[in-house]
Protein backbone atom coordinates (compact mmCIF):
# COMPACT_ATOMS: atom_id res chain seq x y z
CA UNK A 1 0.00 0.00 0.00
CA UNK A 2 1.34 3.40 -0.95
CA UNK A 3 1.87 5.84 1.92
CA UNK A 4 -0.63 8.65 2.28
CA UNK A 5 0.64 11.95 0.85
CA UNK A 6 1.35 14.59 3.48
CA UNK A 7 1.40 18.37 3.13
CA UNK A 8 4.58 19.51 1.42
CA UNK A 9 5.64 16.05 0.23
CA UNK A 10 5.53 14.74 -3.35
CA UNK A 11 2.63 12.57 -4.47
CA UNK A 12 1.75 10.67 -7.64
CA UNK A 13 -0.47 13.54 -8.84
CA UNK A 14 2.67 15.51 -9.58
CA UNK A 15 3.26 13.22 -12.54
CA UNK A 16 0.14 14.51 -14.26
CA UNK A 17 0.66 17.00 -17.11
CA UNK A 18 -0.03 20.63 -16.07
CA UNK A 19 -2.90 21.04 -18.52
CA UNK A 20 -4.59 17.90 -17.15
CA UNK A 21 -4.08 19.09 -13.59
CA UNK A 22 -5.68 22.41 -14.50
CA UNK A 23 -8.62 20.58 -16.08
CA UNK A 24 -9.07 18.50 -12.92
CA UNK A 25 -9.01 21.55 -10.68
CA UNK A 26 -11.52 23.32 -12.90
CA UNK A 27 -13.89 20.36 -12.71
CA UNK A 28 -13.42 20.16 -8.94
CA UNK A 29 -14.16 23.87 -8.60
CA UNK A 30 -17.78 23.41 -9.58
CA UNK A 31 -18.24 20.82 -6.83
CA UNK A 32 -16.56 22.76 -4.03
CA UNK A 33 -18.66 23.47 -0.95
CA UNK A 34 -16.47 26.17 0.53
CA UNK A 35 -13.14 26.89 2.20
CA UNK A 36 -13.05 23.60 4.15
CA UNK A 37 -13.05 21.53 0.97
CA UNK A 38 -10.46 23.83 -0.59
CA UNK A 39 -8.23 23.47 2.46
CA UNK A 40 -8.33 19.67 2.27
CA UNK A 41 -7.64 19.75 -1.45
CA UNK A 42 -4.69 22.13 -1.03
CA UNK A 43 -2.99 19.70 1.35
CA UNK A 44 -2.73 17.01 -1.32
CA UNK A 45 0.50 18.24 -2.84
CA UNK A 46 2.43 21.32 -3.90
CA UNK A 47 1.03 21.38 -7.42
CA UNK A 48 -2.57 21.23 -6.30
CA UNK A 49 -1.84 23.84 -3.64
CA UNK A 50 -0.91 26.29 -6.39
CA UNK A 51 -4.09 25.51 -8.28
CA UNK A 52 -6.13 25.85 -5.08
CA UNK A 53 -4.77 29.37 -4.63
CA UNK A 54 -6.27 30.21 -8.01
CA UNK A 55 -9.52 28.53 -7.00
CA UNK A 56 -9.69 30.62 -3.82
CA UNK A 57 -9.42 33.78 -5.89
CA UNK A 58 -12.03 32.59 -8.38
CA UNK A 59 -14.43 31.54 -5.62
CA UNK A 60 -14.17 35.01 -4.11
CA UNK A 61 -14.75 36.68 -7.48
CA UNK A 62 -17.84 34.55 -8.09
CA UNK A 63 -19.19 35.84 -4.79
CA UNK A 64 -18.56 39.46 -5.76
CA UNK A 65 -15.35 39.94 -3.76
CA UNK A 66 -12.08 40.49 -5.63
CA UNK A 67 -8.72 40.18 -3.92
CA UNK A 68 -9.38 37.00 -1.92
CA UNK A 69 -5.99 35.35 -1.35
CA UNK A 70 -6.32 33.15 1.73
CA UNK A 71 -8.66 30.43 2.91
CA UNK A 72 -9.46 32.46 6.04
CA UNK A 73 -10.57 35.41 3.92
CA UNK A 74 -12.77 33.08 1.89
CA UNK A 75 -14.16 31.56 5.09
CA UNK A 76 -15.10 35.02 6.41
CA UNK A 77 -16.72 35.87 3.08
CA UNK A 78 -18.74 32.66 3.18
CA UNK A 79 -19.88 33.36 6.75
CA UNK A 80 -21.00 36.88 5.82
CA UNK A 81 -23.02 35.83 2.76
CA UNK A 82 -26.19 35.26 4.78
CA UNK A 83 -25.72 38.57 6.61
CA UNK A 84 -25.33 40.76 3.54
CA UNK A 85 -28.28 42.83 2.33
CA UNK A 86 -27.96 44.83 -0.89
CA UNK A 87 -24.20 44.39 -0.88
CA UNK A 88 -23.67 45.50 2.73
CA UNK A 89 -23.94 44.17 6.26
CA UNK A 90 -26.60 46.47 7.73
CA UNK A 91 -27.82 46.97 11.28
CA UNK A 92 -31.21 48.70 11.24
CA UNK A 93 -32.53 50.98 13.96
CA UNK A 94 -36.00 51.62 15.35
CA UNK A 95 -37.01 54.74 13.45
CA UNK A 96 -35.73 57.94 15.05
CA UNK A 97 -33.86 56.19 17.84
CA UNK A 98 -30.66 54.35 18.76
CA UNK A 99 -32.55 51.15 19.59
CA UNK A 100 -31.72 48.27 17.25
CA UNK A 101 -34.50 46.29 15.60
CA UNK A 102 -34.87 42.67 16.80
CA UNK A 103 -33.90 41.15 13.45
CA UNK A 104 -30.73 43.21 13.38
CA UNK A 105 -29.92 42.30 17.00
CA UNK A 106 -29.86 38.64 15.99
CA UNK A 107 -27.64 39.52 13.01
CA UNK A 108 -25.32 41.46 15.32
CA UNK A 109 -25.01 38.49 17.66
CA UNK A 110 -24.04 36.30 14.69
CA UNK A 111 -21.39 38.87 13.79
CA UNK A 112 -20.06 38.77 17.34
CA UNK A 113 -19.64 35.01 16.99
CA UNK A 114 -17.80 35.47 13.70
CA UNK A 115 -15.40 38.00 15.25
CA UNK A 116 -14.68 35.63 18.13
CA UNK A 117 -14.03 32.80 15.69
CA UNK A 118 -11.56 34.88 13.62
CA UNK A 119 -9.33 36.79 16.01
CA UNK A 120 -7.51 38.56 13.16
CA UNK A 121 -10.80 39.96 11.85
CA UNK A 122 -11.61 43.63 12.58
CA UNK A 123 -14.88 45.50 12.13
CA UNK A 124 -15.62 49.14 11.27
CA UNK A 125 -19.02 50.54 12.24
CA UNK A 126 -20.42 53.32 10.03
CA UNK A 127 -23.70 54.77 11.35
CA UNK A 128 -26.10 57.04 9.43
CA UNK A 129 -29.34 58.97 9.65
CA UNK A 130 -31.79 60.56 7.22
CA UNK A 131 -31.05 63.51 5.00
CA UNK A 132 -33.73 65.63 6.73
CA UNK A 133 -32.13 65.26 10.15
CA UNK A 134 -31.46 68.56 11.98
CA UNK A 135 -27.81 69.52 11.36
CA UNK A 136 -27.29 70.19 15.08
CA UNK A 137 -28.26 66.60 15.93
CA UNK A 138 -27.18 64.40 13.04
CA UNK A 139 -23.44 63.90 13.79
CA UNK A 140 -23.74 63.19 17.50
CA UNK A 141 -26.89 61.14 16.97
CA UNK A 142 -25.14 58.82 14.53
CA UNK A 143 -22.10 58.56 16.81
CA UNK A 144 -24.50 57.41 19.51
CA UNK A 145 -25.88 54.80 17.12
CA UNK A 146 -22.38 53.55 16.36
CA UNK A 147 -21.57 53.24 20.04
CA UNK A 148 -24.72 51.24 20.75
CA UNK A 149 -23.51 48.66 18.22
CA UNK A 150 -20.00 48.69 19.67
CA UNK A 151 -21.29 48.13 23.21
CA UNK A 152 -23.44 45.25 22.02
CA UNK A 153 -20.44 43.54 20.42
CA UNK A 154 -18.35 44.06 23.56
CA UNK A 155 -21.15 42.66 25.73
CA UNK A 156 -21.18 39.56 23.51
CA UNK A 157 -17.48 38.95 24.17
CA UNK A 158 -15.80 40.66 21.20
CA UNK A 159 -12.38 42.13 21.95
CA UNK A 160 -12.13 45.92 21.85
CA UNK A 161 -8.98 45.49 19.73
CA UNK A 162 -11.15 44.02 16.96
CA UNK A 163 -13.32 47.14 16.68
CA UNK A 164 -11.33 49.28 14.27
CA UNK A 165 -13.72 52.25 14.42
CA UNK A 166 -17.24 53.31 15.41
CA UNK A 167 -18.12 56.31 13.27
CA UNK A 168 -21.15 58.56 13.00
CA UNK A 169 -21.52 60.13 9.55
CA UNK A 170 -24.49 62.32 10.32
CA UNK A 171 -26.61 62.70 7.20
CA UNK A 172 -23.72 63.27 4.76
CA UNK A 173 -23.64 59.75 3.33
CA UNK A 174 -27.44 59.55 3.13
CA UNK A 175 -27.35 62.61 0.89
CA UNK A 176 -24.41 61.33 -1.18
CA UNK A 177 -25.99 57.90 -1.65
CA UNK A 178 -29.45 59.29 -2.38
CA UNK A 179 -31.14 57.27 0.37
CA UNK A 180 -34.77 58.01 1.07
CA UNK A 181 -35.80 59.06 4.59
CA UNK A 182 -36.94 56.16 6.72
CA UNK A 183 -35.57 52.66 6.99
CA UNK A 184 -33.21 53.19 4.05
CA UNK A 185 -31.32 55.76 6.13
CA UNK A 186 -31.88 54.49 9.69
CA UNK A 187 -29.02 52.02 9.73
CA UNK A 188 -25.33 51.38 10.25
CA UNK A 189 -23.09 49.54 7.81
CA UNK A 190 -20.41 47.14 8.99
CA UNK A 191 -17.19 46.49 7.08
CA UNK A 192 -14.70 43.78 7.99
CA UNK A 193 -10.95 43.74 7.44
CA UNK A 194 -8.68 40.69 7.46
CA UNK A 195 -5.23 40.41 5.93
CA UNK A 196 -5.54 43.90 4.42
CA UNK A 197 -8.78 43.00 2.60
CA UNK A 198 -12.06 44.81 3.33
CA UNK A 199 -15.21 42.65 3.14
CA UNK A 200 -17.54 43.74 1.64
CA UNK A 201 -15.83 46.46 -0.43
CA UNK A 202 -16.72 50.00 0.64
CA UNK A 203 -19.16 51.68 -1.77
CA UNK A 204 -18.08 54.72 -3.72
CA UNK A 205 -20.49 57.00 -1.86
CA UNK A 206 -17.93 57.21 0.97
CA UNK A 207 -15.31 58.61 -1.41
CA UNK A 208 -14.32 62.20 -0.73
CA UNK A 209 -16.25 62.48 2.55
CA UNK A 210 -14.79 63.24 5.98
CA UNK A 211 -16.37 62.47 9.32
CA UNK A 212 -18.28 65.40 10.85
CA UNK A 213 -16.73 66.60 14.10
CA UNK A 214 -16.97 69.15 16.85
CA UNK A 215 -20.62 69.44 17.87
CA UNK A 216 -22.79 68.37 20.75
CA UNK A 217 -22.00 65.43 22.95
CA UNK A 218 -18.67 63.62 22.94
CA UNK A 219 -18.27 61.02 20.22
CA UNK A 220 -18.55 58.14 22.69
CA UNK A 221 -21.84 59.27 24.26
CA UNK A 222 -24.83 56.96 23.70
CA UNK A 223 -28.07 58.88 23.40
CA UNK A 224 -31.63 57.74 23.11
CA UNK A 225 -34.16 59.19 20.68
CA UNK A 226 -32.75 62.47 19.41
CA UNK A 227 -35.88 63.51 17.55
CA UNK A 228 -39.32 64.81 18.43
CA UNK A 229 -41.03 62.29 16.16
CA UNK A 230 -42.09 59.09 17.88
CA UNK A 231 -39.98 56.05 17.05
CA UNK A 232 -41.59 52.98 15.54
CA UNK A 233 -41.24 49.96 17.81
CA UNK A 234 -42.41 47.44 15.24
CA UNK A 235 -40.44 44.20 15.21
CA UNK A 236 -39.81 43.90 11.49
CA UNK A 237 -36.62 45.06 9.80
CA UNK A 238 -38.71 45.59 6.67
CA UNK A 239 -40.99 48.20 8.25
CA UNK A 240 -40.68 51.63 6.61
CA UNK A 241 -40.82 53.77 9.76
CA UNK A 242 -39.39 57.27 9.56
CA UNK A 243 -35.83 58.01 10.52
CA UNK A 244 -34.78 61.31 12.14
CA UNK A 245 -36.49 63.56 9.57
CA UNK A 246 -38.23 66.37 11.43
CA UNK A 247 -36.97 69.92 11.21
CA UNK A 248 -37.84 70.62 14.86
CA UNK A 249 -35.77 69.91 17.97
CA UNK A 250 -37.36 68.82 21.25
CA UNK A 251 -34.25 69.49 23.32
CA UNK A 252 -35.82 68.59 26.67
CA UNK A 253 -36.90 65.16 25.49
CA UNK A 254 -33.57 64.60 23.74
CA UNK A 255 -31.53 65.51 26.81
CA UNK A 256 -33.54 63.19 29.05
CA UNK A 257 -33.17 60.33 26.57
CA UNK A 258 -29.44 61.00 26.26
CA UNK A 259 -28.99 60.86 30.04
CA UNK A 260 -30.89 57.58 30.26
CA UNK A 261 -28.84 56.06 27.45
CA UNK A 262 -25.57 57.14 29.05
CA UNK A 263 -26.61 55.35 32.24
CA UNK A 264 -27.45 52.24 30.22
CA UNK A 265 -24.02 52.40 28.59
CA UNK A 266 -22.30 52.59 31.98
CA UNK A 267 -24.27 49.53 33.12
CA UNK A 268 -23.11 47.59 30.05
CA UNK A 269 -19.49 48.63 30.50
Amino acid sequence: MEPEPTPGNPCHLLALPPDLLEAISSRVESALNGPTTLCRLSLTCHALHEHCSNLVHRCGSRRGQDGIKTLEQLSVLESLRNLVAEGNVKIIFMGADTAIRPGSLARLDDIAGLLQQHKELNVSIEAHTGRNAPPSFAPRFTRARAKVIMLRLLAEGVSLAQIASANGWGKDIAIAAGWQPGIESAHAELYFTIGGLTIPPRPSYYDGHSLPTGDGYESDSSSGSMESESSDSGPSDDDNSDDMDSDSDDSGHSQQAADEARQDAMNIE
